[in-house]
């Protein structure tokens, strides 16, 4: 084996492999219940656009087919990343913009879950960390 292909097959195996590698970060996404904040758009556009741009390469200069499928699959990875990035954060921020309080609520001293976001002293914890339980008066209160 020439220093060329030994190259190649380090190349071919890593990229290979990085296409599992994104599986954990999707993971994590899905299960994100505070907006993915902590993913970066700008990072995983760039990888997307580096990859598109690996598979452009593939085709157009070397032709090869295999090195832009593997870098195809790379790019709809990142895809899938920004995508559901995109969708966590649109539906964190619906959970908290749409709370609604019936007026009798208030009068019956009922009390409603709302987001963390909304967090007001005092209140307590319910239903695990980005829930809150609190009085519906107090919290149309703190909506206004």
């Amino acid at each position: 084996m020439t220093p060329a292909d030994a190259a190649l097959l380090v190349f071919t195996t890593c990229n290979t492999a990085r296409v599992f590698a994104y599986l954990p970060q999707i993971v994590k996404i899905g299960r994100d219940r505070q907006g993915a904040a902590a993913i970066s758009y700008t990072t995983w556009m760039l990888f997307g656009v580096s990859h598109l741009s690996t598979v452009a390469y593939a085709i157009l200069v070397v032709d090869d087919w295999r090195m832009a499928a593997i870098f195809a699959a790379n790019t709809l990875c990142c895809g899938v990343i920004v995508g559901m990035t995109a969708w966590k954060r649109a539906a964190f921020r619906k959970e908290r913009a749409t709370i609604v309080i019936a007026p009798e609520a208030c009068a019956s001293g009922a009390k409603i879950i709302v987001p963390q976001a909304s967090f007001v002293s005092g209140a307590r914890p319910l239903g695990g960390p980005d829930r809150t339980e609190v009085p519906a008066a107090k919290a149309i209160t703190m909506l206004e």
